[in-house]
């Protein structure tokens, strides 16, 4: 696994200003398959139950085949909602496993999102919506 460590050179007594800034965000849910294919639903509300049970229904209206979710622990994965819909989603091949506590490095999305934050999106890029 690679770190990002954002450093900069600078003369002495120049000071480096990193704009920052609180405006709208952009909250996504991908799955990836083993076949590489990447679904992403994306919304600019928090990501609650009630949008990931959308998702995940959405996924699985399309899905023809017997299928393994892996999940990390998110509140959101964890709640009495997501647990009512799990037996439908069951009914429909779709199982759900969920890795153990605080082990996002299994979790082969998390690789993918870490570089699409800080390769292939430029820093440039989060100044503005």
């Amino acid at each position: 696994m690679e770190t990002c460590i954002p450093y900069a050179w600078q003369a002495r007594k120049e000071r480096i200003k990193i704009p920052c800034f609180k405006g709208k965000t952009w909250h996504l849910f991908g799955i990836w398959d083993a076949k590489k294919n990447l679904s992403l639903y994306s919304t600019e509300n928090t990501l609650t139950s009630e949008a990931i049970i959308a998702f995940i229904d959405d996924f699985v209206r399309e899905n023809k085949q017997k299928s393994i979710m892996i999940l990390d622990n998110a509140p959101v994965h964890r709640s009495n909602l997501f647990k009512e819909k799990q037996v439908a989603w069951e009914k429909k091949g779709l199982v759900l496993f969920f890795l153990p506590t605080y082990s996002p490095h299994l979790n082969l999305i998390e690789h993918l999102w870490r570089f699409m934050k800080y390769v292939w999106i430029e820093l440039d890029a989060y100044g503005s919506w």
